[in-house]
């Protein structure tokens, strides 16, 4: 990453990461990630948190959707990628969108990944909303 992406990055990260930054700023900052963050670990991670609502900032529904998204670019072979990913797809109590692009995501990263397969295959079985159930089966396509 040359050094003007960097300094993008570290400050992509900030926007991601604030709290009392609009959901707006927040969401574009997260889908930038995802196109200029490939390889840096640290946006991995913000992404990462800002899907789970991990370090006490719980990010707006569309601001973890576009994590989740952004993951899906630039999380391959990435451990803690795959598994947020997986927790937001296997869990029936987030909501549908999150789930959907989470599972778009996982096609994208999770190649090999059996967990990933797994719940993929189950939530396209299982879930009622169908945003979930199309994001599942167009992941399985590509996994």
């Amino acid at each position: 990453i040359g050094l003007g992406l960097a300094a993008a990055v570290k400050v992509l990260i900030r926007a991601v990461s604030d709290k009392d930054e609009s959901a707006d700023v927040r969401g574009s900052a997260a889908n930038a990630l995802g196109l200029i963050g490939v390889g840096d670990r640290r946006a991995i991670r913000t992404l990462v948190d800002a899907l789970d609502g991990r370090d006490g900032v719980v990010a707006p529904r569309d601001v973890r959707a576009s994590s989740a998204n952004a993951l899906g670019l630039i999380g391959v072979g990435d451990p803690a990628a795959i598994a947020a990913l997986v927790r937001a797809v296997d869990n029936p109590d987030e909501p549908s969108d999150i789930r959907g692009s989470a599972a778009n995501a996982l096609g994208l990263i999770g190649v090999g990944d059996e967990e990933a397969t797994r719940v993929l295959r189950d939530a396209l079985a299982k879930a009622g909303e169908p945003d979930v159930r199309g994001g599942c089966a167009n992941a399985l396509g590509l996994i």
